[in-house]
């Protein structure tokens, strides 16, 4: 890349959109912003390479076999793509094997990045989930047929007193037998 007057700065420096990006508050250390990324400042790895392809649709591949860091990846999302954060949140998945034959030797996670958050989740919670009765269903998840936004209308007006799943079971009981859902 040619140096012009204005984009004239030393090698191993780095540049003004860098900094804008991972601000130091270290000046003997202008890298350190990047550093606050990773779990280990002194072992600075994402145990992945990073490739990126396309022009109109972007495809990004994050692979590796050793010491994949998630947590490190979607921070550098976080940091590295604001504007499209803003309009909707990215995601990943990942998955882990050994070459042993093990009962914890697979797995996997997915992460949900946000413009405020970061989420994380093990696929083997979802199959836990999966698998549990349904009346023990996770009160943190919303029913799709009976959204929450429809019980909080329904408490605010005084038309029930029951708990979010209460709500759901009566609701679901009250419809016709072939109009309920598998779980119930």
């Amino acid at each position: 890349m040619p140096l012009t007057s204005v984009t004239r700065r030393r090698q191993g420096e780095p540049s003004a959109e860098f900094l804008a990006v991972f601000p130091s508050n270290d000046l003997g250390n202008p890298f350190n912003g990047l550093l606050e990324i990773f779990d280990d400042p002194n072992f600075p790895i994402f145990g992945a390479d990073i490739e990126i392809s396309g022009a109109e649709t972007c495809l990004v591949s994050i692979f590796g076999d050793t010491d994949f860091q998630p947590d490190a990846i979607a921070r550098l999302v976080q940091r590295c793509c604001p504007l499209t954060l803003r309009e909707a949140p990215i995601g990943f998945e990942w998955s882990y094997s050994c070459s042993r034959s093990r009962g914890d030797g697979i797995g996997g996670g997915w992460c949900a990045i946000f413009i405020d958050r970061i989420e994380f989740g093990a696929t083997s919670e979802g199959l836990s989930r999966a698998l549990r009765p349904a009346t023990h269903r996770d009160p943190w998840i919303e029913d799709p047929v009976h959204p929450l936004s429809d019980w909080k209308d329904e408490v605010a007006n005084d038309d029930t007193r029951l708990g979010y799943l209460d709500w759901v079971t009566a609701r679901r009981a009250a419809e016709p037998a072939d109009m309920r859902p598998a779980d119930s």
